[in-house]
């Protein structure tokens, strides 16, 4: 889990991307 976020936006992408490992791309 990489929370390397500035904005808001990636802790998002990486979070969808963690739960269902599609989102985020």
């Amino acid at each position: 889990m990489g929370t390397q976020v500035g904005n808001g936006l990636d802790v998002t992408v990486k979070y969808i991307d963690d739960k269902t490992g599609n989102v985020a791309s």
